[in-house]
């Protein structure tokens, strides 16, 4: 361990208590699920569709006989939490509970407007790209006001909200109705895909199904500009709705720095070397039908490296980045409090609120992490 960072787990008992927890990190064996090819809504530049609507699943429809014996190889080899994503999972709910016949924890990436069955034991990640209007203009309909209604309701849900360049003056309006709620927010940024990048670049101004602007100038694909206002926006709503933002201001700094933000050196089609989900050899991506994507095993495959910042690449990315460097003290308390927000996404479901576990509230003998399945 290094220095700094041994010294303030000694030291400091709630850091302590973060630190003992993240060994439900270490001991956690994940693979994606693509459980559906059905959506209700029109994302534009969508990982899972490309612009005209075919997608990389090999069947139309969830098959459960398939679905059991596929859930049963991967629990036997040795997968402890599923991601279970697609295009809506919330349309293929008979498949989420068959899940939960072999795993007691899981998360599942919803746009949130269809409430799930609450005997399932799986974080909900609900997406939301703005308030209202940019959510009609961007998603093909509004269903804003829904997505943080089900999540409200739901004790096993977060919002994930989705930086983009069209999107940045909506992040404080969407923490305050998020806080107004007692709803829980989380980020991440838009992450262009292969097919969307090549759109932009063709200058093709035609109407695609999936993509709803009709000019390459109006897209979401962020720059300097708007990186550096989202990295203000967001840390200013830390500061104002510390009890239901769940990020840091290190995490802000790091994602939104330019340049070289993540992997501007790859220069091949396999993963970068420090994404986590993309290079995990115990990993899988298992598209429906039960084929299993063997190029990019991270369940973006269609993103652009380079450019991607989904939240897996932006917790694996900066974990990584901070243990190849020597930590100084204030480095060492950066890493442990982004532990903090990154395992309570992965188990919030199952722990106190957010607020309780992120000031102590709720105080845990640091010598005992929590157990879960």
């Amino acid at each position: 361990m290094q220095i700094a960072l041994r010294k303030l787990v000694l030291n400091d008992k709630r850091h302590a208590r973060i630190f003992h927890r993240t060994r439900t990190s270490r001991t956690r064996t994940t693979s994606a699920f693509d459980v559906s090819t059905r959506c209700n809504l029109f994302c534009e530049g969508c990982f899972f569709f490309n612009r005209d609507g075919e997608h990389a699943g090999q069947s139309n429809s969830a098959d459960l006989g398939q679905y059991a014996s596929i859930f049963e190889t991967e629990k036997n080899r040795g997968v402890t939490y599923p991601l279970m994503a697609g295009a809506e999972p919330a349309l293929e709910q008979d498949v989420l509970r068959l899940a939960a016949k072999f795993w007691s924890s899981g998360m599942v990436h919803t746009n949130g407007t269809r409430a799930i069955d609450p005997d399932l034991p799986f974080r909900l990640f609900i997406s939301v790209w703005g308030t209202s209007a940019l959510t009609k203009l961007w998603r093909g309909a509004d269903t804003y006001a829904k997505s943080l209604r089900i999540a409200a309701a739901d004790p096993r849900a977060i919002i994930n909200y989705t930086v983009n360049a069209q999107n940045i003056d909506d992040i404080l309006p969407v923490v305050h109705d998020c806080a107004a709620l007692g709803q829980t927010i989380t980020f991440q940024v838009y992450s262009p895909t292969e097919d969307y990048t090549s759109y932009l670049s063709e200058g093709d101004a035609g109407k695609h199904k999936f993509i709803q602007s009709d000019s390459t100038d109006n897209n979401l694909v962020m720059d300097r500009q708007s990186d550096a206002r989202a990295e203000q926006a967001i840390c200013e709503a830390i500061d104002l709705y510390p009890e239901v933002v769940v990020f840091t201001k290190a995490l802000a700094r790091w994602v939104f720095k330019r340049p070289g933000i993540f992997f501007d050196d790859v220069t091949t089609d396999l993963p970068p070397k420090n994404c986590l989900a993309g290079t995990d050899p115990d990993h899988k991506h298992i598209l429906l039908g039960g084929t299993e994507e063997v190029l990019k095993s991270c369940g973006h495959g269609a993103t652009n490296c380079k450019t991607c910042r989904t939240y897996t690449a932006i917790y694996s990315g900066y974990f990584g980045d901070a243990l190849s460097r020597q930590m100084t003290a204030g480095d060492a308390v950066d890493f442990l409090e982004a532990h903090e927000v990154f395992d309570y996404l992965y188990n919030g479901h199952q722990l106190p609120n957010w607020h309780d576990w992120h000031t102590g509230a709720q105080e845990r003998d640091p010598e005992r992490a929590p157990e879960f399945a």
